[in-house]
């Protein structure tokens, strides 16, 4: 895709439309960005009331993995541009229906499977001799596989938000761990792959003419719970691991772009600091979710959702800023905590104001609307929000976390606290 030095688009007068996938918070700024620029946007996502709703021109209640309905109402609505942000397995929907339509898009359906199925995104990293996990891929729990040791972790090859992953730490809870990730899976089909000690880090990517830019390196500390999953729920920046690694890492990188043909495109790479160097979780080329964008705004000043929709634009966004592995300045130890809470009916955080009005927290996403459900599951897709910190160093990042957790409030319809309060809050 030949891109043009320009920084914003050119306004006829017409209003074309685009497609926007996932109604999400973290889609409110795409949607925002794209109206800025003389678009109509359809919002299509399968909640009656998503969170990115108001901020689109018409809602279509829509399931974004169901492609028929998708390009039904993408010819409805004669769309210019089918799109989304921060999430996964819809980027698959719109390369098809792009691909249907004659819309330009940065990836081929065959392109977004090798980067959405996680059997196919596997065994391109492996193909390509860039280190990771080793995995094979069953559609039985008839035993669990030769070759691979407790512990491991179990997940759908088409799944997203780590809905249905488990860390299994022995046999007994095998069948389990299958049948959940079975359960949100549209194949049936199941990775295992062996579980790598470590620390795990998230590299937020732009790739342009084919060259990776590194954004920032953030730590990633996961949520544990006795059922197995291990969402994330906390993401400290700057890492000592990434300085650590940063030759490995950026190594790494460019290899992933070269495997996976990524031309001009954001990206995120999930890694592990092993003992034995920087091995491969999972990769797609999205921005990342829960308010990612956000973060990385926040951190070094680039704002990457701009940067996206330059891209769609075919347009060529401004080079970010170089400083990921850069030690943290004085007081800049920042901190993206994410919120859950017990299963039942969101309807309101409190406290979120004061936390704000007294400087504990930089900003606050709240990411369920009123009435919406969280289910059972542990996974990122039942976060109901998240807050932005800066610090000064680790002591006082606690601090802040303890008054977090002890000033906020999820209420449920009867106003009852559900917050979750990890153990790990400081």
């Amino acid at each position: 895709m030949k891109l043009t030095s320009v920084t914003s688009d050119d306004h006829t007068g017409l209003a074309r439309t685009a497609i926007v996938l996932a109604g999400g918070f973290d889609q409110i700024d795409l949607i925002t960005e794209l109206r800025s620029r003389g678009w109509r946007v359809v919002l299509i996502d399968y909640n009656k009331r998503p969170p990115a709703a108001d901020a689109a021109d018409l809602h279509y209640a829509e399931s974004t993995l169901d492609i028929e309905a998708v390009l039904s109402i993408a010819r409805k609505e004669q769309a210019a541009l089918v799109t989304t942000a921060c999430t996964d397995q819809a980027l698959l929907t719109v390369a098809h229906v792009s691909a249907e339509l004659g819309l330009r898009t940065p990836f081929s359906p065959d392109q977004v499977l090798r980067l959405t199925n996680k059997e196919w995104m596997k065994q391109t990293v492996l193909e390509h001799g860039i280190p990771s996990a080793a995995y094979t891929t069953i559609n039985t729990d008839d035993a669990p596989p030769d070759g691979l040791c407790f512990p491991m972790v179990v997940k759908p090859v088409d799944g997203n938000s780590s809905k249905g992953v488990t860390l299994v730490t022995e046999p007994a809870h095998w069948r389990a761990a299958v049948a959940r990730a079975r359960a949100v899976s549209r194949c049936g089909l199941i990775v295992c792959e062996e579980y790598l000690p470590g620390i795990e880090l998230s590299v937020d990517v732009l790739v342009l003419d084919g060259r990776p830019r590194i954004l920032m390196v953030s730590e990633s500390e996961k949520l544990e719970n006795p059922e197995g999953a291990f969402p994330i729920h906390r993401s400290v920046q700057p890492s000592a691991q990434a300085i650590r690694f940063r030759e490995e890492i950026e190594t790494c990188i460019a290899a992933l772009v070269k495997a996976f043909a990524i031309t001009d495109s954001p990206m995120i790479v999930q890694l592990i600091a092993s003992p034995e160097g920087i091995r491969v979780i999972e990769l797609s080329a999205r921005i990342a979710g829960g308010a990612k964008h956000r973060f990385i705004r926040a951190v070094t000043g680039y704002d990457i959702m701009r940067a996206w929709v330059d891209l769609l634009s075919q347009r060529r966004p401004p080079e970010p800023p170089q400083h990921a592995f850069l030690p943290a300045p004085p007081r800049a130890l920042y901190c993206m905590q994410y919120l859950y809470m017990r299963p039942g009916t969101f309807d309101r955080f409190e406290g979120d104001d004061l936390l704000l009005h007294d400087g504990v927290i930089q900003e606050f996403f709240q990411t369920k609307t009123a009435g919406m459900r969280v289910g059972e599951a542990l996974n990122s897709s039942n976060r109901v929000g998240a807050a932005l910190l800066r610090a000064s160093g680790q002591a006082d990042l606690h601090q802040r976390l303890a008054r977090l957790f002890a000033d906020l409030r999820a209420c449920d319809e009867h106003g009852v606290d559900q917050l979750l309060h990890p153990a790990t809050a400081g």
